[in-house]
């Protein structure tokens, strides 16, 4: 329904677009977040998140960011839903943020960020948000690459995106390859 009610947004005129699409974004993340049963993520959360030590561990060949996130969420009185709305809120931020960077004007924003967030994977286990919000931060990456030709930042960004879920080595890799060879 919410995912329905984004695309509709689309369609509306102005602010009263900007305010419904934002309320709707806020909605959505926030029924997300809020989880009722026990997820394979809570034993992460313990096993993974529950100190300092356990967090840095393996660094800098870890997943250290998304651990600190992680150890910042155990440490609040509902840690399961703080760890979905923190992951939630920066995927939107990113995206939104990566899209803006593509020249794409807000209420063209509305459909590509409903696709995303409209995955049912991302509501399935904590790892799979992991990795969607690493994905997110690697498209920006590549956004800021492509765009404003900011090698600097791309290697920010990348490194963070990277530390959060090594699975987006190969999208940076790909992209950063396609980049500096598109003179060729």
């Amino acid at each position: 329904g919410f995912i329905f009610a984004l695309v509709f947004s689309f369609f509306l005129k102005g602010k009263q677009k900007n305010i419904l699409f934002t309320f709707i974004i806020i909605s959505l993340i926030i029924t997300l977040s809020l989880r009722t049963s026990p997820e394979e993520y809570t034993r992460y959360l313990y096993l993974q998140c529950s100190s300092l030590d356990k967090v840095f561990s393996g660094f800098p060949f870890s997943e250290f960011i998304y651990r600190f996130i992680g150890y910042l969420s155990f440490n609040t009185p509902y840690p399961r839903f703080t760890i979905h709305f923190v992951t939630y809120g920066l995927m939107f931020i990113f995206l939104n943020y990566s899209l803006k960077i593509y020249g794409l004007q807000f209420y063209y924003r509305i459909i590509p960020i409903s696709f995303f967030l409209g995955h049912y994977f991302l509501s399935l286990s904590y790892l799979a948000i992991r990795s969607g919000l690493a994905n997110a931060i690697a498209f920006c990456a590549v956004a800021i690459l492509v765009n404003k030709n900011s090698l600097g930042k791309f290697l920010i960004f990348g490194l963070i995106s990277i530390f959060i879920h090594f699975q987006v080595i190969p999208f940076l890799f790909i992209a950063s390859l396609g980049y500096f060879c598109k003179g060729i």
